[in-house]
Formats: structure tokens, C-alpha cells, sequence
């Protein structure tokens, strides 16, 4: 079995990556460009994907997905 680094080791490693050269999945400017006020919004915007019509009909394919929440009140 491979061994993994420390998570905290990972987190140096992959915080600078993203908050250095990442690029903003919302408006796409760098993230280290981005005001404090501007991350809080973008962080908070749903992401730009679609559904294609193949997940859609996986979707129609599925079972319903019962929340846990409900699931005692169901039966």
C-alpha cells in the first residue's frame, strides 16, 4: 500500500498552488487577484456546469434518494 504524506504537509504543499496560480472556477481571474469581498462572493455563486442529457437520463434511471431526515417518518 502507498504511503501518503501528513495531511498538514499536503496543505502546504497544495494551499500556495491554489491561492497563488488557481484560477477562480466562477469568474475565472487568478484567486491571489481576488479582494477579499470578491472571493466571498465567488466562493458563495453556484458553478457554471450543466447536466448533460446522458446525466439526465441517469438521473431518470436512479432510484429516488430518500433523505435520512425522512427516512424514519416514511416508514
Amino acid at each position: 500500500m502507498e504511503e501518503h504524506l501528513p495531511w498538514w504537509v499536503l496543505g502546504l504543499i497544495d494551499w500556495p498552488r491554489y491561492r497563488l496560480f488557481g484560477r477562480c472556477m466562477v469568474c475565472g481571474r487568478l484567486v491571489v487577484l481576488h479582494t477579499p469581498w470578491a472571493l466571498y462572493v465567488c466562493e458563495r455563486t453556484p458553478l457554471p456546469i450543466e447536466i448533460t442529457e446522458k446525466g439526465w437520463a441517469r438521473l431518470a434511471a436512479a432510484e429516488p434518494v430518500v433523505p435520512v431526515s425522512h427516512a424514519d417518518s416514511a416508514a
